[in-house]
């Protein structure tokens, strides 16, 4: 019975030490089928960082975008003020041009190796409304994330050019389909603690 105690205590203890030692990325698809609907990626990034309480010894988060180009619009951070104002800012971005997804993945490698902590879970978030332009290398770099212990969690907004066959092969079984209106809402029910 004790022993059983203890396994409980372990188990739960390291689950709510994955959630509270975390470098997060979340990371939007700016490109141009987004475009006049950037508002609805800004108030999800912008619920999602007000959700957590940050810390240096807890939780950071950073925001990279992508169209043709990466954007790392904030690195991470454990600064809950200066991540909601740069997810704010997405709202006066105009979306345009292609998906390169593979970029803005491997531009949230670099920001871990440049700004992640050792020993902490880490953890990318993507949120994206197309289909990757080059799915063979975005899934390339997917698998290198995973080899290092990176996990990609998704949310794919139903539009025309959705794959969600490959975004299920991309984030597995940390993966959900919405659309702009509802974005907030299945960010926030997103449970990066598992």
């Amino acid at each position: 019975m004790k022993t059983l105690l203890i396994s409980l205590i372990l188990l739960i203890t390291s689950k709510d030490q994955g959630c509270l030692r975390m470098d997060l990325i979340l990371v939007g698809d700016i490109s141009g089928s987004v475009q006049g609907n950037e508002r609805f990626i800004s108030d999800a990034f912008v619920s999602f960082v007000d959700k957590f309480e940050l810390s240096e010894e807890g939780i950071k988060i950073g925001i990279v975008l992508f169209n043709s180009n990466v954007y790392v619009i904030n690195e991470l951070s454990d600064n809950k003020e200066e991540l909601m104002k740069s997810a704010l800012s997405i709202r006066t971005l105009h979306a345009d041009n292609n998906t390169f997804l593979s970029e803005g993945l491997i531009s949230s490698l670099q920001e871990f190796s440049n700004n992640g902590r050792i020993g902490y879970r880490k953890m990318i978030v993507l949120v994206t409304d197309g289909a990757a332009d080059d799915k063979v290398k975005s899934r390339q770099i997917v698998n290198q994330l995973n080899a290092l212990g990176i996990e990609v969690c998704g949310i794919l907004i139903a539009s025309g050019s959705a794959d969600p066959e490959f975004m299920k092969m991309t984030c597995g079984s940390c993966y959900v389909e919405s659309d702009y209106e509802n974005l907030t809402k299945e960010l926030l029910k997103l449970d990066v603690c598992l």
